[in-house]
């Protein structure tokens, strides 16, 4: 039986959430569907998140695909699902507003049978 570590991820002492000025941690999902043009985005919803913000060091980058590695990254432990860009599915990466500045996920590790998921983030350009 897989070891839960949510309790972890959701520790307060470790973790940060959404604050009422906006200037904790948010998820931003997109979804949509590809139409005449290219791709059509729907509304995006802001979903409240918590969870523990890191820089991403040489052992969690190995953890990912090489060709997902990307210097200065952060690592994103939480409970809640993130969402990658796929070509079968209607979301685009989901989008960590962290103190006002927007990151994308480049990619997730999967470690629900652990109770969290790990997402490596990249900050977007003109943040």
């Amino acid at each position: 039986m897989p070891l839960d570590l949510s309790d972890v991820a959701l520790d307060s002492d470790l973790g940060e959430s959404v604050g009422a000025d906006n200037a904790g941690l948010a998820i931003i999902r997109t979804h949509g569907e590809f139409g005449a043009g290219g791709w059509i985005a729907g509304t995006p919803q802001t979903i409240p998140a918590f969870g523990t913000l890191t820089i991403a060091g040489d052992k969690a980058l190995r953890q990912f695909p090489e060709g997902d590695r990307i210097e200065g990254s952060i690592l994103f432990i939480t409970t809640q699902p993130l969402h990658v860009t796929s070509e079968v599915g209607s979301a685009i990466s989901d989008k960590i507003l962290w103190h006002g500045v927007l990151y994308k996920v480049q990619a997730v590790g999967t470690w629900s049978d652990n109770g969290f998921y790990a997402a490596l983030l990249v900050r977007m350009p003109g943040n």
